[in-house]
């Protein structure tokens, strides 16, 4: 007779505790008490007493040892299958079970579980699915949401707005430049980058480069200003603040103090250049608002009325006119290009034609645009420039400097949609701008290293 499984009734292996033999058969009690299993009372009182009988009979060491012997001896018995021979003698091989056949031996044993605990199975596993799908939805929803960041929010700020040469500025760099330049406009911004650019190119091969240790020193000159000492305490909370305020990272905040010592001792180098013996001439000339105001006052003058009379009368530029004109003794060198060329074969004491100025000069106090008529009373190839004259000289000569400089450059400039830099990426610089300006707490937002350390990739 085939002994009763106890130890596949409470669920246990045949090596389990009294511990665990005991905490299984609590379990199994309850579930199947037949009070909790209305409408299946036989059926539950049925698994109990099984449940009752492999209790008492595993939870009693000398029963259970009794009833491991008698398993173990029937786990030891090998029946041998029976075998039939053929007419000729050879043995038949018994038959295999077909899988179909194991398929629905475990379908009957599955039906043979409890309606309550069946529902309770396929409640679990429409739970476990509703979790897999909600999860798989947020997981969707997650990456979505990553991805409309990083179009939003990251990559547009990576994009190469300027290049020079082979050295490229992202358009986040360029945000934080106009936000430190509230005077001036994003294009002012811009042309001071190309220009930072050139000279961290080009002066170091001229003149050498600044050391960090120069670098150090003008940030500390800085930060003391009309202080007679400075600690260092009050130099960490200033560099801390200004970081703050330009949301620069500490590497380009200091490239800026490198290209501004580089910008001074390269002007020096070229204002050392600089003689202070100068063509000059002596300028007259009379300034009014239009072509055709120009052309009546010059016929009057080629008429025969004195410059000086007609230049009183006429001229808006009021710091010349009260002097009949006379501009006095002037650098050929600081004239605008356009009066330069035009000049060039100008006869003394003949009056040019019409030219148009530019507005707000160096030789004119009038800011709107305007027509000139010039006369030249007196030239010289060498006079000594006076001290105004020669700042002037210098600063046109590193202009100059930058200026060849430029056009030996190949200088491009990027929109965030095209390769162009047009008016909607000027707004969205303009918005990114305002938007970074409002979100900066003054004195207490400590500067994340986010970008890049330097101007360029």
């Amino acid at each position: 007779m085939e002994q009763k499984q106890y130890y596949k009734i409470l669920g246990v292996p045949r090596d389990a505790s009294a511990k665990d033999i005991k905490k299984a058969y609590q379990l199994l009690a309850k579930k199947y008490n037949p009070a909790k299993n209305p409408g299946n009372e036989e059926w539950a009182e049925k698994r109990k007493s099984e449940l009752v009988e492999a209790y008492d009979a595993l939870i009693n060491p000398a029963i259970r040892a009794q009833y491991d012997a008698v398993l173990a001896e029937q786990t030891a018995i090998v029946i041998p299958a029976p075998t039939t021979v053929t007419a000729s003698g050879l043995p038949v091989k018994p038959a295999r079970v077909r899988p179909q056949q194991k398929n629905k031996l475990a379908r009957t044993a599955k039906d043979d579980i409890d309606p309550k605990v069946k529902k309770e199975l396929e409640a679990k596993k429409r739970r476990r699915n509703t979790i897999f799908t909600v999860s798989g939805i947020a997981v969707a929803v997650t990456i979505v949401a990553l991805i409309f960041y990083l179009i939003v929010y990251v990559l547009p700020f990576q994009k190469v707005v300027i290049r020079v040469d082979n050295e490229s500025v992202k358009i986040d760099y360029l945000i934080r430049r106009v936000m430190m330049n509230s005077q001036g406009t994003t294009w002012d911004t811009l042309q001071a980058v190309v220009n930072e650019r050139i000279l961290s190119q080009e002066v170091p091969k001229v003149i050498g480069d600044v050391t960090p240790e120069d670098v150090d020193a003008l940030m500390r000159a800085t930060a003391q200003g009309d202080k007679e000492t400075l600690t260092e305490l009050e130099y960490s909370d200033w560099l801390r603040q200004q970081l703050n305020l330009s949301q620069l990272n500490e590497a380009q905040f200091r490239e800026l103090f490198r290209v501004t010592l580089l910008q001074s001792r390269m002007y020096s180098h070229v204002a050392g250049q600089v003689s202070n013996m100068v063509p000059q001439i002596h300028l007259n000339y009379i300034v009014v608002k239009t072509y055709e105001e120009a052309e009546a006052a010059k016929a009057r003058i080629d008429g025969g009325e004195d410059f000086a009379v007609i230049a009183k009368e006429l001229s808006i530029d009021t710091t010349s006119a009260e002097k009949g004109g006379d501009v006095g003794w002037t650098p050929v060198e600081l004239l605008q290009s356009n009066i330069k060329s035009s000049i060039v074969d100008l006869e003394i004491g003949v009056c040019s034609i019409p030219i148009a100025l530019e507005s707000s000069t160096d030789t004119t106090t009038v800011d709107a645009a305007s027509y000139a008529l010039v006369l030249i009373s007196e030239k010289t190839e060498a006079m000594e420039a006076t001290e105004d004259q020669l700042q002037g000289l210098r600063d046109y000569a590193f202009d100059q400097w930058m200026l060849q400089y430029q056009s030996s450059k190949t200088i491009t400039f990027h929109g965030i949609n095209n390769q162009y830099l047009d008016s909607e990426t000027f707004s969205w610089i303009s918005y990114q701008v305002d938007r970074l300006r409002k979100t900066i707490d003054y004195g207490t937002t400590d500067t994340t290293d986010t970008t890049d350390t330097s101007a360029g990739e």
